[in-house]
């Protein structure tokens, strides 16, 4: 969504865009993960619990898109994805 209002024109430095940059900062997994799924946004319990896939890419792109691309978040986030695109590579 943040692609999105990105591409509308969007200033990322809209409160809005920060608040929601925040809160993916806040529900990233230690290990730089973020596994969600649509049930994740109708029972906060199962928040961060659901399998990871590539697809957990989107956090990243949202903290980019907010204009976050030098934090820890970002930075783990980005780690997390090569990791288990090398590991799919591999085998």
């Amino acid at each position: 969504m943040l692609r999105g209002l990105e591409a509308i024109g969007i200033d990322h430095l809209e409160p809005q865009i920060q608040q929601a940059a925040e809160w993916i900062r806040m529900v990233q997994n230690p290990d730089g993960g973020w596994g969600e799924t649509c049930g994740s946004y109708d029972d906060p319990n199962t928040r961060a619990w659901a399998k990871y896939t590539v697809a957990n890419g989107v956090g990243a792109a949202g903290l980019l898109a907010a204009g976050d691309d030098r934090s820890d978040s970002i930075a783990k986030g980005v780690r997390w994805l090569l990791t288990r695109q090398q590991a799919m590579e591999a085998g």
